[in-house]
């Protein structure tokens, strides 16, 4: 299936994911109540693709601490351009730089956190 959801300004939703502590219990819940099979399924990160929209999983094991629901919105951007100027617009308006792997060809991408607290991920991805 061709991806049909369409830019605004340079971005669009891609993906919503929850940091979880028991991958197999998540993935086991989601796939119940879905009726879907995951689109990714490993150790570290689990995907459904419902369409135009995906809904990950991270496992924690990078030692946040948190209680309650955390998830984290992943937007992707349609070009590098557009990456670097949101990147730009997020640190001006107060952003802070949780985790930056725009090195990583995989992830291509910058975990942000806004000044509420509210994490969200940049990227350019251009991969399934």
């Amino acid at each position: 299936m061709k991806y049909t959801a369409t830019f605004q300004n340079g971005i669009r939703a891609r993906t919503f994911y929850y940091k979880v502590s028991d991958m197999t219990a998540a993935v086991t819940w989601w796939s119940q109540f879905l009726h879907v099979t995951p689109h990714k399924s490993m150790a570290e990160y689990s995907e459904f693709k419902l369409n135009d929209f995906r809904i990950g999983f991270v496992l924690n094991s990078f030692g946040d601490v948190y209680t309650g629901n955390r998830g984290t919105l992943m937007l992707e951007c349609e070009t590098e351009e557009h990456l670097q100027t949101y990147l730009g617009r997020a640190r001006e308006l107060g952003a802070k730089e949780i985790s930056n792997n725009l090195d990583d060809i995989s992830l291509h991408s910058v975990i942000l956190q806004d000044p509420l607290g509210n994490e969200f991920e940049l990227g350019n991805l251009n991969h399934d």
